[in-house]
């Protein structure tokens, strides 16, 4: 006491209480101002600076400074942090103290009230996606994940905006009853995703299936399944209402591609010079006889591909209708009789990129129905196709037998799994899965022995001419 009385003399009783509640961490009213909240510094140890009525500023060794509020609930001490300094400036401090005071004297409990302001607030839901921009992600996606071609990812897009953008569904209503229903008005391309239902899918594949077109119809309950399918899984949508259709749908009756045979080839070369043919028709029906190509693969074919020294059409891997499996290109050996016509063409379109450009667009190939249209033009309309030509050539490898010395019956001549192959078809069986033989050899050989036949077709033409 007496040292003290020695260190405190002199001073006066405000600064002694001052000194007092600093001692102590007692508050005393209005302590604090702006400057000196301003110049406090952090120290070794936590410390407090009191404003009044228990609010104080809590400074950490770190320097971090915040707000709290020391009161009493039903009796228990209780402690509010209102937030940081200088986030929060001392009247702000003291203005949210005041608030929460009237809370707790209302009979407020305020650690109920600070859990409720932490938790997210519930935001509207965001506005449901329309059919026709989320289809089109699909279709993006999809062509670049399955490395769609251009042509095949064009046909997609064309359906969809053909057969579904554009449609606008009836549900069974009459006219008058439709215009209760507002989203009857809209084209589906325009409805929220979830509004489709399975009757809706329904009733757009029948509008494909009434011109006569099943097989597109299912194609389209396949695609619009699809899009829903991405969005399931991507945790967009709960249903997939394309998903049961196909059982009400009409089921195509499969026939086999009209073709001729090989006896009937002499009266089709006739036909084929009689006929007035531009040359990228006339040589396109020809170089599909020689290289057992479908008509896709060689209406988009390129003069890069053919190699004239080895005798080979080289066809890009993603092009053909089976992908890459792990073969590279599919090379097609060319026979004499191939090269011969290969290079009558080179003439007319050897300055063009393509081998088979489009007459109207040069940049473009042939349309998927010149040729076609051309085998009807020369009366072979329900007798041939243009991927009958395919069939014509595999039919005649695989029926032709040659006798053997010493062997009781005809041999088959050419083996199944060569003519498969050059027909670019996939044997699905598990021992067709390790089988990646490319059997080129005896390809080349079949080539031949086709171009060669071939050209006794040609031969006989002449003499059905004569």
């Amino acid at each position: 006491m007496v040292l003290w009385r020695r260190l405190t003399a002199g001073w006066s009783a405000l600064q002694l209480c001052y000194l007092f509640a600093a001692t102590f961490e007692i508050s005393v009213h209005a302590m604090l101002t702006d400057i000196t909240v301003r110049a406090a510094k952090p120290r070794a140890k936590p410390y407090k600076l009191f404003d009044e009525r228990g609010l104080y500023l809590y400074i950490k060794p770190t320097g971090t400074q915040v707000w709290r509020w020391k009161y009493r609930q039903q009796g228990k001490e209780q402690l509010l942090v209102i937030g940081r300094y200088p986030q929060i400036s001392l009247k702000e401090a003291r203005a949210q103290c005041d608030a929460a005071r009237d809370l707790v004297t209302a009979g407020k409990d305020l650690r109920v009230r600070r859990r409720a302001e932490l938790e997210p607030q519930s935001q509207e839901p965001p506005p449901e996606r329309k059919f026709e921009a989320v289809a089109r992600e699909w279709w993006a996606d999809r062509k670049s994940s399955e490395r769609w071609s251009e042509d095949y990812a064009a046909l997609v897009m064309s359906q969809l905006e053909r057969d579904v953008f554009p449609v606008r569904l009836t549900r069974g209503y009459s006219e008058e009853e439709r215009s209760l229903h507002p989203l009857l008005a809209e084209p589906v391309g325009r409805w929220p995703l979830g509004a489709l239902t399975s009757p809706d899918v329904l009733e757009i594949c029948r509008c494909v299936e009434a011109r006569g077109a099943l097989d597109a119809a299912r194609d389209l309950r396949s695609r619009i399944g699809m899009v829903y399918q991405r969005e399931k899984v991507l945790g967009r949508c709960n249903a997939n209402p394309a998903e049961n259709v196909t059982v009400l749908l009409a089921r195509p009756q499969r026939t086999n591609h009209a073709a001729l045979n090989y006896t009937q080839l002499p009266e089709f070369f006739v036909r084929l010079d009689a006929e007035q043919l531009d040359p990228t028709t006339r040589f396109g029906i020809e170089g599909i006889l020689e290289t057992w190509l479908r008509s896709l693969e060689l209406r988009l074919a390129s003069w890069s591909w053919v190699h004239w020294k080895s005798q080979e059409l080289r066809v890009p891997s993603q092009l053909m209708k089976n992908g890459d499996r792990g073969k590279g290109d599919h090379i097609v050996p060319l026979s004499e009789y191939a090269i011969e016509v290969f290079r009558r063409l080179y003439a007319c379109t050897g300055n063009n990129e393509l081998m088979f450009p489009s007459l109207k667009h040069p940049g473009e190939p042939i349309s998927d129905g010149a040729w076609l249209n051309a085998l009807y033009r020369m009366g072979y309309r329900s007798k041939s196709t243009v991927h009958g030509m395919r069939a014509l050539g595999s039919t005649t490898a695989n029926e032709w037998y040659v006798t053997v010395p010493h062997v009781p019956v005809p041999v088959k001549m050419w083996e199944s799994r060569w003519i498969d192959r050059q027909l670019d078809h996939v044997d699905k069986s598990v021992s067709g899965a390790y089988n990646r033989a490319e059997y080129l050899e005896p390809r080349r050989a079949l080539m031949k022995w086709w171009g060669e036949k071939l050209q006794d077709a040609r031969a006989a033409a002449v003499q059905v001419v004569h």
